[in-house]
């Protein structure tokens, strides 16, 4: 069972929750379908680590300081196909943004563009998508952080994940 991240590391995804609860509509944007209450749409990749229970745990408990938030959260499954799939379905469903934790960059980028298309904004977290269309990504810079650990600790190592889910893909 993996280990919960340290106290500065879940302060951060504490605040990410948030802050992707809280909706940043650019000037000007109006959403796709008006309705009476927000559809927010989260696409998490998977519920397999605890940290990313307790993201929508955090993430439902902001939503109902809303009452005019509809929040919808999807779980991957810790497949891309499956959360391909999810996104997709929250377009047809009209979500008025979309917020995306991909499980991989690459695979996730043509379902990103179908919504962008269907001019839902869209708020990526964690991990990036490989496009510059997005409304906004929220993420850390992990290799800055790996540079800034190891220069004060003077070790050597490198940790990788996937190589297909950079964070700044």
């Amino acid at each position: 069972m993996p280990k919960r991240p340290d106290n500065q590391a879940w302060r951060y995804w504490r605040t990410v929750a948030g802050a992707a609860a809280t909706i940043y509509l650019p000037f000007g944007w109006t959403p796709a379908k008006a309705a009476a209450k927000w559809k927010v749409g989260f696409s998490q990749c998977t519920t397999l680590e605890p940290w990313r229970v307790q993201f929508n745990k955090d993430i439902q408990a902001e939503a109902k300081n809303h009452p005019d938030v509809d929040l919808i959260i999807t779980d991957g499954q810790d497949k891309t196909q499956k959360q391909v799939a999810d996104c997709e379905n929250l377009v047809v469903q009209q979500v008025n943004v979309l917020l995306i934790s991909p499980k991989e960059s690459a695979g996730l980028t043509g379902v990103v563009e179908k919504a962008i298309d269907a001019k839902i904004p869209v708020i990526v977290l964690d991990r990036n998508v490989d496009t510059k269309r997005i409304t906004q990504f929220i993420g850390g810079d992990n290799v800055a952080k790996w540079h800034e650990r190891t220069a004060i600790r003077h070790h050597a190592g490198h940790i990788r994940g996937l190589s297909s889910a950079w964070p700044n893909a």
